[in-house]
């Protein structure tokens, strides 16, 4: 295989989830047709395209957006205070994501931390998080990068406890709603089972 072939198959490697979640809205709205008849989250519609250019990582540098480019993403917000029940949400997220088996490294789980408040007391918390994207949101930008995470009821991202599905194009496109969730991680199938049928449908399509 000579070096040009080889760089088009690498391409068409990364490409794959990208072209297949974008094929799945644009040309197989059945295949959602068919999950809303069962689906757990609200669907958001049409999807929004989230912005990166406003973050920051842990470090305070402009956030790497390689980090997620192909994957699936859930994705949290909360101010930086982080008390318990944003870790207890913390943790069922990343269950969800473990509990994807072997299809769980097409998922990514990101906390955005909305605020320019002091974060060292959650220094000791992330270390446990160890494959968990954590991006910062100043006070300054945070108004504007929330307008996409911001749906019909009005109510602000950060305090609705809601995890939000991006697909590997970067667009918001579905959330679901822990108010409505138990305490309990086992009670989390809903966004389990949501997320299992968007990385079936697409692969299915990719």
């Amino acid at each position: 295989m000579n070096k040009r072939l080889q760089a088009v198959v690498v391409m068409l490697l990364f490409a794959a989830p990208m072209v297949g979640a974008w094929v799945m809205f644009k040309y197989y709205p059945h295949l959602l047709s068919s999950m809303g008849k069962s689906n757990y989250g609200e669907f958001v519609y049409p999807v929004r395209q989230m912005s990166m250019a406003k973050l920051e990582d842990y470090q305070g540098r402009q956030f790497d957006r390689e980090i997620i480019r192909n994957h699936w993403v859930m994705l949290y917000i909360d101010k930086p205070d982080c008390n318990q029940d944003c870790r207890n949400n913390l943790d069922k997220i990343r269950q969800v994501r473990l509990a994807q088996g072997k299809e769980m490294g097409r998922v990514k789980t990101m906390f955005v931390i909305a605020g320019d408040g002091d974060i060292s007391h959650l220094s000791e918390y992330l270390s446990t998080q160890a494959n968990m994207i954590v991006a910062r949101l100043g006070d300054q930008n945070r108004a504007d990068w929330l307008k996409v995470f911001t749906q019909e009821d009005g109510s602000s991202p950060i305090d609705t406890r809601r995890v939000y599905f991006v697909d590997p194009l970067g667009q918001l496109m579905m959330y679901h709603d822990l108010n409505n969730e138990s305490g309990n991680m086992e009670q989390t199938s809903g966004m389990l089972k949501d997320l299992k049928k968007l990385l079936h449908n697409s692969k299915a399509t990719s």
